[in-house]
């Protein structure tokens, strides 16, 4: 059903148009009758003065929408005070909040005698409410507002005099009562969240549509160019990249969803008859594409016109263009496809393919613009960034593996791209430069939390000074296209317009005269000059992005995209998009030496000589100096015409020439951090020596100079680019950084090209085709690039970074490098003293134990205040549904003395859920994470008690093996010793997987695959095989029905690395290992480990749960118990002699018997371990019992007999 909204309006992104439009009626029944509604509706409107009308439309409303009366309330404590609570609408159990103001009155103007407008005082009292919708009205328009803490203010306008004469209900009310109706209103948040899948699936189009427009252009273009093999497909793909960018940036701000937020010449004559892509050119692209109409070269010329107004600037009487400038507008943005020639049917293909989208009857229908946050442009380009170029110089087949697709040779097969076709294959693009995309409520969180105390300690409500929040410096230093930064814009903006308005309230000019513009351009738009909300709000904007946004990107089109979108969060109208080349930098954000670390030798670490080190100091802060009274001179306006931007270019060239010899030296020391070449010291000692002396770069360098300073040369050096921000630091650091492993994978890089590798059934097999893929030429060039880079990054990390792995007792935590932990180290050191750190990283930072020197770090040098574990069940990160990833928000100084934390959640409202989050104090993370101080992953408040309860026994699972000489350890890798593996009829060893063995049984679903022979086995293994040992399984997951799985293996078997095994069973008690086997069974040990447990359970994970203080008789019974339930088959007759002296074991296959000793052994450890009844309810019931309903009730039983246990 498709309804027609013509006369409404939409501010925000929480309903789209096309939503409502489209989508809306695959959620709802809109169909259903509502004439009855509707007459009750009509009847606001019959008769009286407009007054009269207006005070009825709330009570009529009311009824219209199935509520049975209207209740006044009393006022709202927001955090901008006391204020208007409006009426509560009132049906059973359903309530909707509306507010009635003046007939006429404007809804988005502050009046004289209020300091917000009707609509931010109404979303501000639902925010404090936590009501997700409310009605505002002023008898002319109708406003459903809706108010989500996660996301930007929305709502949905109805002009009221559109129903005024309406016999038959308009769809704008058939959408208000499916939204606000009684009846549906508990359902809202369910449309919201099918509004989002649906706006979800517009931009994935969007993604998708983004490629085939530039793989079509180029495509159509080279196939009038005879010399197509002279173009770099890599040069193509980058400026095609320019060429969609541009035209996203235009088609957004044509069709803006506010007022005010876009072209302000884009209702024009000129505009839409001769520039506009919507309206002057997509009437001739569907002549040329659905009627094959020669169009000559207007749609070539047309676009080419476009971009040369926006590149060189336009004005005449009718519009005023301001030339753009920067990467994508620039003079040399595009030098390749400027002299080439297009050709109408590239355009064409170019614009159909970002004008249109297919419906669901294979309709063209338009993209809406408009409904597209900032941000989802964005996520258009990052999933861009995941492919590399070419044009096939063969016949090519695409293959398909899962989500991995691979190019290779037709080889005689019907080919997918012919010879000569530009192409795309999957590359490891963004993956390698930046960070997945992060979805925008996580993004909110996280700015709101870490600013939000900075922002209140600086311009407290009472005593409101806007300048103050203007010194605060916000940076990413993984930017991508400007998500986070964008945020903060806007947050920081609406904090700075607050206190401007305080200002003028209180009359403290004086304040307002100290904000660092001297243009003075916000104080016209104050209430007290004739307030102008939305020229305010501008203006607020466009200072936070001059004098306090800062980021970084290891990808220049991203960093020209963060540009661009802050530009656009900022109605820069009029600005081009160089005005923050200063702020937004390309560039490595890890491996640049801040300058203290000049003082050293890049290789060897050693000091510089002390009279070399004060000449390279006393450069410097010359330097420095003479760079900050620069910095202040281009941070003097927000640039308000050309002749200021001129300026300000001048001053940036000047900045960039005084910081340049320091710079490059930085460059060339990370350099040759990275190569460690012998004389790599030397080489850059003696570029030490010429800038000290001259203060200036060396004309002429060596080669292993040139090597050095071309191995570093994307090192950003912080305190040497930023010196307005160091020493002191930035106020708060933000981001979601990459994730990736610094560690080369020759499988993953090999699969692009040739995707059977993955399902290679051995190593050798595998082996073979990475060689035969490596033997390319070219393959094995980009081979070696992708290896090296992360040697690279490794050997300048050692310098770089001291907490990566750090000392515990007598070990070092272990791992491989991640990304995400760098960029956590160094956000603590670009933080100031005083800073906010708020970051969205994979779990493994509370949870891992390559992480520990993290979590130490920023426990102790930060006071965490959030550590928020997030599922990806609703698919946010298109990765595993069971990935699971965190936000960290910490403020420094440290150390941490408690902190907010919830685990498993699922959405970001769940932060606001008092059942799911807890407070961890530092006393018990210590008990409960040993000294990796890794937190458990408790569901609540409930679970906490119980973990207290647990981790107050003073014995650990480590110290406790230990002093009865049990080793655990792995016997076998399924791929490193895949070549003794045999049949399992042929070795005399039979060889056990995690699949294999279940709780006291050493057999289960699936039977053992491989056997081994005794005699290839090293000595100690061989040995250990000879012997009864405890097992358990190392791979488990806190989902299933049990995670710790255990049992005591006879001899003559070994285990792969799916188990973990003991290493040494000659030198302990049998007893001892049949003790631990019932309590590695039972549940309270299982809860324990699921607290924890991610997909391997690890000595690392078990060696520091609390084990209990058990009593003689409790032993003794365990073991007993333990061993009659393992002594299942003959072969464990000897075991049960070796322990009872008793030739003939019990009956094993009674299931009855088996089930009341296992609920007994339960028993006995949950008393052991100090629970009491309730406690050790709670815990039963976290398990499923799919196997064994009654276990529940049969541990209670047992838990409550006396007399068993003695």
């Amino acid at each position: 059903m498709t309804l027609d909204l013509d006369d409404c309006s939409l501010s925000g992104s929480a309903l789209t148009a096309p939503f409502l439009r489209d989508g809306m009626g695959q959620v709802l029944n809109l169909a259903r009758p509502i004439e009855v509604d509707w007459d009750v509706m009509r009847g606001a409107f019959r008769g009286g003065g407009s007054q009269r009308v207006h005070q009825r439309i709330t009570m009529k409303l009311a009824h219209a929408l199935g509520y049975s009366r209207a209740v006044r309330q009393d006022r709202i404590a927001t955090r901008e005070g006391q204020e208007d609570g409006g009426w509560l609408l009132q049906a059973q159990g359903v309530s909707l909040r509306a507010w009635l103001v003046d007939r006429g009155a404007d809804l988005d103007a502050a009046g004289r005698s209020h300091r917000f407008s009707p609509t931010r005082v109404a979303q501000r009292v639902l925010l404090a409410c936590g009501e997700r919708t409310g009605l505002l009205t002023n008898g002319e328009t109708l406003r459903l507002l809706l108010c989500d803490p996660s996301r930007a203010d929305s709502f949905f306008a109805i002009p009221l005099d559109s129903w005024r004469d309406r016999p038959l209900p308009p769809d704008s009310f058939r959408v208000l009562l499916a939204l606000a109706g009684a009846g549906s209103l508990p359902r809202l948040p369910q449309i919201l969240d099918s509004a989002r899948l649906y706006q979800t699936k517009v931009t994935t189009a969007l993604r998708r549509q983004a490629q085939e427009a530039i793989v079509g252009f180029i495509n159509a273009m080279l196939d009038h160019m005879p010399d197509r093999n002279t173009v770099d497909p890599a040069v193509l793909w980058q400026e095609g990249l320019v060429l969609v960018y541009r035209l996203l940036f235009i088609l957004k701000l044509e069709c803006p969803a506010e007022p005010g937020a876009g072209f302000s010449f884009a209702s024009t004559r000129l505009w839409r008859l001769a520039l506009s892509p919507n309206f002057a050119l997509a009437p001739l692209v569907r002549r040329h594409l659905d009627h094959g109409h020669d169009t000559g070269r207007m749609l070539e010329d047309g676009l080419r016109l476009l971009f040369r107004c926006f590149s060189d600037g336009l004005s005449c009487s009718e519009l005023a263009i301001t030339p753009l400038g920067g990467a994508l507008f620039g003079g040399r943005a595009t030098p390749l496809l400027d002299r080439l020639s297009w050709g109408d049917r590239a355009v064409a293909i170019l614009l159909d393919r970002l004008i249109w989208t297919t419906g669901q009857n294979r309709e063209r229908i338009r993209v809406h613009y408009g409904s597209l946050d900032v941000e989802d442009l964005g996520s258009v380009y990052e999933a861009l960034l995941e492919q590399e170029p070419a044009i096939a110089s063969e016949p090519l087949i695409r293959l398909r593996t899962g989500k991995l697709e691979a190019v290779v040779p037709a080889d005689g097969a019907a080919a997918d791209i012919g010879i000569g076709r530009f192409y795309l294959r999957a590359g490891p693009g963004r993956k390698a430069t930046g960070s997945f995309y992060t979805p925008h409520e996580f993004v909110r969180f996280l700015v709101r939390e870490t600013l939000d105390a900075r922002i209140a300690a600086l311009s407290p409500d009472d005593d409101p000074n806007p300048a103050a929040l203007l010194t605060l410096k916000i940076v990413d230093p993984a930017a991508g296209s400007g998500h986070f930064l964008v945020e903060a814009c806007r947050h920081l903006g609406e904090a700075l317009l607050a206190a401007c308005r305080r200002c003028d309230e209180l009359g403290l000019h004086d304040r307002l005269a100290q904000i660092p513009d001297p243009d003075a351009s916000i104080a016209p738009y104050l209430p007290s000059r004739g307030y102008a909300e939305a020229h305010a709000r501008a203006i607020c904007r466009r200072l936070v992005a001059v004098h306090c946004l800062y980021g970084c990107d290891r990808n220049k089109l991203a960093v020209e995209l963060a540009k661009l979108s802050l530009w656009l969060e900022s109605y820069a109208e009029g600005l081009p998009l160089t005005f923050l080349d200063h702020r937004l930098i390309h560039g490595d954000a890890l491996t640049g030496p801040f300058f203290t670390m000049l003082s050293t030798m890049p290789v060897t670490g050693g000091p510089l000589d002390p009279l070399l080190a004060t000449g390279v100091s006393e450069r410097l802060n010359a330097g420095l100096e003479q760079a900050r009274r620069l910095v202040a001179e281009l941070n003097g306006s927000i640039g308000r015409d050309t002749a200021d931007l001129a300026v300000k270019a001048t001053v940036k060239a000047r900045l960039d020439a005084v910081l340049l010899p320091l710079r490059r030296l930085a460059c060339a020391w990370a350099g040759a951090a990275m190569l460690r070449d012998r004389d790599a010291d030397d080489n850059w000692l003696a570029l030490a020596r010429h800038v000290a002396a001259t203060a200036t770069w060396p004309d002429m360098l060596t080669a292993r100079q040139t090597a050095l300073l071309q191995a570093g040369q994307d090192a950003v050096a912080w305190d040497l680019v930023f010196p307005e921000v160091f020493p002191t630091g930035f106020s708060a650091v933000l981001g979601n950084p990459p994730w990736d492993v610094v560690q080369h994978n020759t499988k993953d890089f090999v699969a692009t090209y040739d995707p059977s590798v993955r399902t290679a059934k051995t190593r050798s097999a595998r082996g073979k085709i990475e060689e035969a893929v490596l033997s390319c030429p070219d393959v094995a060039a980009r081979f070696e690039a992708y290896r090296s880079g992360f040697e690279h990054m490794k050997r300048i990390s050692n310098r770089l970074y001291q907490h990566q792995r750090i000392s515990i007792g007598t070990d070092s935590t272990a791992g491989n490098l991640d990304l995400f932990r760098l960029f956590s180290e160094r956000a603590m050191q670009l933080a100031a003293e005083s800073g906010s750190i708020g970051l969205l990283v994979p779990s493994a930072f509370h949870a891992n134990e390559g992480t520990t020197g993290m979590r130490h770090l920023y426990l102790q040098q930060a006071a965490l205040a959030w550590c928020l574990s997030f599922e990806n069940r609703r698919r946010v990160f298109d990765i595993d549904s069971r990935f699971k990833f965190d936000l960290i928000v910490a403020h420094r100084p440290g150390p941490t003395t408690s902190f907010l934390c919830g685990f498993y959640l699922e959405r970001i409202d769940d932060a606001a859920d008092a059942a799911k989050i807890m407070t961890y104090d530092r006393g018990f993370l210590s008990l409960s994470g040993g000294p990796s101080l890794t937190p458990l992953e408790l569901r609540g408040n409930a679970d906490l008690a119980i973990a207290r309860l647990l981790f107050a026994q003073p014995n650990r699972l480590g110290p406790w093996c230990a002093k009865r000489r049990m080793r655990l350890g792995r016997d076998l890798h399924m791929t490193d010793d895949a070549h003794s593996l045999l049949r399992p009829d042929v070795g005399d060893l039979t060889l056990h997987e995690g699949k294999t063995f279940h709780q006291y049984i050493d057999s289960w679903d699936t039977p053992p695959r491989y056997s081994v022979a005794s005699g290839t086995l090293r000595p100690e293994i061989a040995e250990a095989a000879r012997h009864y040992r405890l097992v358990f399984r190392d791979i488990a997951q806190a989902t299933n029905e049990r995670t710790m799985i255990a049992c005591m293996a006879p001899p003559g078997t070994v285990f792969g690395h799916t188990a973990t095994v003991e290493k040494a069973p000659w030198a302990r008690a049998t007893a001892d290992a049949l003790v631990l086997c019932a309590l590695f069974n039972s549940f309270p040990f299982d809860w324990l480990v699921r607290q924890k447990a991610a997909t391997h359970l690890s000595l690392y994970i078990l060696d520091a749960l609390p084990v209990p203080q058990f009593t003689g008789s409790q032993l003794r019974f365990l073991a007993e118990a333990a061993l009659r339930l393992s002594c299942n088959h003959a072969a464990y007759a000897a075991l049960w002699q070796e322990q009872t002296g008793q030739c003939t074991m019990p009956n094993p296959d009674r299931p009855v018997v088996r089930r009341v000793l296992r609920a007994q052994i339960d028993a006995v450890v949950a008393k052991a371990y100090g629970l009491g009844r309730v406690e050790y309810q709670h815990i039963l019931n976290s398990f499923t019992h799919r196997s064994w309903p009654d276990a529940a009730a049969s541990c209670l039983a047992a838990f409550d007999a006396e007399a068993f246990s003695r």
